[in-house]
């Protein structure tokens, strides 16, 4: 088969072990960065094979509780592996009680306070997440050999720590860290998935923008409400761009969060004046809720936003007050 094209799940791992050298001497090296996949997802052998598919469909994934995040860029990483526990028998002889854990915390400057603040809401939610590491020199997916497939490494932390500020010697630093569960993941079972030789996986693949959402004109009695979509932390209105795409109605939804009742969306506008999406909730619907209710005004989900021609942003939703 052409090395070139050869999609793969190596299995470095073969019962008790001889010692003499195989062609599956994978080094680890360059970490560039991780794949956050929710806890205990698979990437069977014939999702490898669609590999392309199947990452890009975790990334953009519609139920935001099943979405895959790619974390990249990683310039640089300390250990943080903690050491094994031995212990001293009364005779002198010495065992080992168990093997240290793999940590590792890597440091970043692309993407800056903006990332930093989105990395922020994974901190402390290591529950819910596996992570496949990105090997750039290797060219492929470190993970964890288990039935079927290939999983991510299960981990007992992680951690957004405080950002260095540029002290005028040292540039700003960000950081993202991590505390693996199960050291016997990284030496029993380890498995990667290669890509082909021409792949570049950091231009290959990216995670959805966030869409922010905002009310900037509250909500009159009328159900009519003045919404701002921007990106990067406010300093990009996406109506610059995508007018037409923040102006389908079909991608509006409305709902009473007070008691549940789906609202009518009357139409929808784009206002270049004010740089914001008017957004007209039906007054005759018969559940038009009285002044005073709160109502969630939800846009997306992901799939068809890309359908629209606004590929690569998330959903968003917002709460307003009525009037």
């Amino acid at each position: 088969m052409n090395k070139q094209t050869q999609i793969n799940i190596l299995y470095c791992d073969q019962s008790v072990k001889n010692t003499g050298q195989v062609a599956c001497a994978l080094m680890p090296k360059a970490i560039v960065g991780h794949l956050v996949v929710r806890r205990d997802t698979i990437l069977t052998k014939a999702m490898a094979l669609a590999w392309k598919a199947t990452i890009a469909g975790w990334l953009a994934e519609d139920d935001p509780k099943k979405r895959a995040h790619l974390i990249l860029n990683f310039e640089g990483m300390e250990s943080k592996n903690t050491e094994a526990k031995y212990r001293e028998t009364p005779y002198g002889s010495t065992r080992k009680v168990s093997d240290g854990k793999y940590g590792r915390r890597f440091e970043y400057e692309d993407g800056g306070l903006a990332m930093h603040t989105k990395l922020k809401t994974f901190d402390g939610k290591q529950d819910l997440y596996d992570i496949f590491e990105i090997d750039k020199d290797n060219n492929g997916f470190h993970g964890v050999t288990v039935k079927g497939g290939l999983k991510g490494y299960k981990v007992d932390m992680i951690d957004v720590p405080n950002y260095d500020h540029d002290n005028k010697t040292d540039p700003t630093k960000f950081y993202w860290q991590v505390a693996f569960a199960d050291p016997d993941e990284f030496n029993k079972r380890p498995g990667f998935l290669k890509l082909p030789d021409d792949v570049s996986i950091v231009d290959e693949f990216a995670s959805l923008i966030d869409t922010e959402l905002a009310v900037d004109v509250d909500m009159d009695a009328t159900g009519l409400v003045g919404l701002r979509f921007t990106i990067g932390n406010g300093a990009i209105n996406l109506g610059d761009d995508y007018s037409a795409t923040l102006a389908d109605q079909s991608l509006y939804t409305a709902t009473n969060v007070d008691n549940g009742a789906d609202l009518d969306v009357d139409s929808v506008q784009w206002d270049a004046a004010t740089g914001n999406v008017n957004v007209q909730l039906d007054a005759t619907d018969p559940d038009f809720p009285a002044s005073g209710a709160n109502i969630r005004i939800d846009y997306g989900p992901a799939s068809a936003i890309a359908t629209a021609l606004m590929p690569g942003h998330s959903e968003a939703s917002v709460v307003a007050v009525l009037g």
